[in-house]
């Protein structure tokens, strides 16, 4: 599987860079292992983390949809959507960094992907929560955690 994500845009307009404008670590898509033969061109805002043998049906709920409401000043409501879950680059493994950074892609480990993901939500990260039908190796997920994540 391939994971689409985003660098950091900037909308000039405060109230639409909040609610509309890709931020780092939001998931684009999601691709099946070998639909994606390519890296992002040169000076591209987006990167690709390959995971191989992770099936895209599995990763699909990382494109879901959280909803906010606040009122502007006059009392209309205003909706923000964004991605219930990203990639949250501080506690992005070194050498997934590296591989952005360089070639805005990189081949890893579902365990490094699952320590990275965070529900923006509840603020869970994806490798503390137990699936019973998640076959990840238990010392592979201890080998993630461990990892450093520091620069």
């Amino acid at each position: 599987m391939a994971i689409f994500l985003a660098k950091s845009n900037v909308h000039s307009d405060p109230t639409e860079d909040a609610r509309g404008s890709w931020k780092k670590g939001m998931v684009v898509g999601i691709y099946e292992d070998g639909e994606v033969t390519e890296p992002p061109s040169e000076g591209s805002k987006l990167g690709f983390i390959h995971v191989p043998g992770w099936p895209k049906a599995k990763a699909q709920r990382y494109l879901e949809q959280a909803r906010s409401e606040t009122l502007n000043e006059s009392g209309s409501p205003i909706v923000t959507k964004r991605r219930q879950f990203i990639f949250d680059w501080a506690e992005m493994p070194r050498s997934i960094k590296r591989g952005l950074k360089n070639n805005r892609e990189v081949t890893t480990t579902k365990a490094k992907v699952k320590k990275t993901i965070r529900d923006q939500v509840s603020g869970i990260t994806e490798i503390n929560i137990i699936d019973p039908t998640d076959p990840t190796d238990p010392a592979e997920l201890a080998a993630a955690l461990a990892e450093t994540t520091a620069e």
